[in-house]
């Protein structure tokens, strides 16, 4: 078993944990979602999870929380890639978490249900902790549509820095060649 992350804080206990559990996580650029693979435990007090491979960690405090529950999500990822054949495990579902800052998170736990109804029972009698970190307020997933206009938009800026360059270019070496030849 993985051990507890964090020190625990007085009168706090572990309910529930899973080794195997996915977290949706909102991409470095902002576009779309990267899965990450983890352990996440539910406290009277707080909800931690902590990274396999990294050790990054995400911490809530159960006061913030608003709603837990099972939502349709499609999550998927790629397993095997090869330069002829992909393969994808895709996700149906998703245990959404929403705070009180009108953030949103998602981790994919074996037992949603489960872990949604142990959460909102933990909840009733959490103590008011501070954030450690906000959750995300724009979901990881459901991106698809915000994704396509950001790819359109760094390539349209890509098109516009290549014309302004070509275009200073073009007129430095014509203002010069008019100097040039008025100076003659």
């Amino acid at each position: 078993m993985v051990q507890f992350p964090v020190p625990l804080n007085s009168g706090e206990s572990i309910q529930r944990s899973e080794e195997d559990c996915v977290y949706v996580k909102n991409s470095a650029l902002g576009v779309g979602y990267s899965l990450v693979f983890g352990t996440l435990w539910l406290t009277n007090q707080r909800i931690v999870y902590r990274s396999k491979f990294l050790g990054s960690q995400t911490i809530y405090p159960l006061s913030h929380l608003t709603t837990a529950g099972n939502t349709n999500a499609s999550v998927s990822e790629k397993k095997v890639s090869t330069p002829f054949y992909n393969r994808y495990h895709t996700y149906d579902s998703a245990l959404e978490l929403n705070f009180d800052n009108n953030g949103t998170d998602y981790f994919i736990p074996q037992d949603i249900d489960g872990w949604a109804t142990a959460i909102l029972e933990a909840k009733r009698g959490a103590p008011e902790l501070a954030y450690v970190q906000a959750p995300p307020q724009r979901p990881s997933t459901g991106q698809s549509n915000r994704t396509v206009w950001t790819i359109f938009g760094i390539f349209a800026a890509i098109v516009l820095l290549f014309i302004c360059g070509v275009g200073s270019c073009i007129g430095s070496t014509f203002l010069l060649a008019l100097i040039n030849a008025s100076a003659k």
